[in-house]
């Protein structure tokens, strides 16, 4: 049981994260449960009303058929955001030109996970990624990227990583792990129920994390609230669109 209730509701993103701080990891969970939440009743009731978009519907998956990508925001949109977000919008569309996207809804003991790669093929997966840190950031990436592959049964995956100081981008492909993407959801869901310690982070990664506040006042500050209590707290906050129907 999670905070009361029967499942949590995550996505693949925020799993990953896990790979480059524990405690981050859990805080965005905590924080995105909502959004996956109502995700999932999207993704349910599309499966009712649209049975042929469809591809494939397990007990533990729901596999939705690729679709053409689309990049929502024209360079005009782009001129107003960040640099990383225009470097990452801008990037996506050259790694996936004309390839295609899906979605899928996977649901893993009490973990109900939704997934969404940059990009999919007939046999891979594919995520993309804008760092200053690749060998951090690639950890990340992988991790991610072999999640993908095995919720939508793919052999393989690519991972591709832009450095904006260098203007380099570096691809790797590898076939997916299904052992590693099964202990990965087993250490994420030993943190959400509070029954593995977060491993300490890197000191440099904290100084600019957006994250450090809710960190401090959960584990580190005077008197900290811990995990258990701000997770149930985020639910209870979260309101009834956090848990619905978990027979689905």
């Amino acid at each position: 049981m999670i905070g009361g209730k029967d499942v949590f509701y995550t996505g693949v993103s925020v799993i990953a994260e896990m790979y480059w701080c524990h405690k981050k990891a859990m805080l965005r969970a905590a924080e995105k449960a909502q959004m996956f939440a109502t995700w999932w009743r999207f993704m349910m009731s599309r499966k009712e009303v649209c049975p042929e978009e469809v591809a494939v519907a397990t007990k533990d998956r729901i596999i939705f058929h690729p679709h053409p990508r689309v990049f929502g925001e024209s360079p005009d949109e782009l001129k107003g955001k960040s640099k990383w977000i225009r470097l990452g919008t801008e990037g996506e569309a050259m790694f996936c030109p004309y390839r295609e996207e899906a979605e899928a809804a996977f649901s893993y003991k009490d973990l109900r996970i939704g997934a969404i790669p940059d990009g999919i093929g007939d046999d891979w997966v594919g995520e993309f990624k804008v760092t200053k840190l690749p060998r951090y950031t690639g950890a990340v990436a992988r991790c991610q990227a072999n999640l993908y592959a095995f919720i939508f049964q793919k052999p393989w995956y690519e991972v591709m990583l832009y450095h904006p100081i260098t203007e380099k981008y570096y691809t790797r492909q590898r076939e997916v792990d299904p052992d590693r993407a099964i202990d990965d959801l087993e250490k994420f869901l030993a943190l959400i129920k509070g029954e593995m310690e977060p491993w300490p982070c890197k000191e440099w990664k904290c100084k600019h994390c957006d994250h450090k506040k809710e960190c401090e006042s959960v584990w580190h500050g005077d008197n900290p609230s811990g995990w258990i209590e701000y997770r149930d707290w985020m639910i209870e906050l979260g309101g009834p669109l956090i848990y619905v129907d978990s027979k689905r």
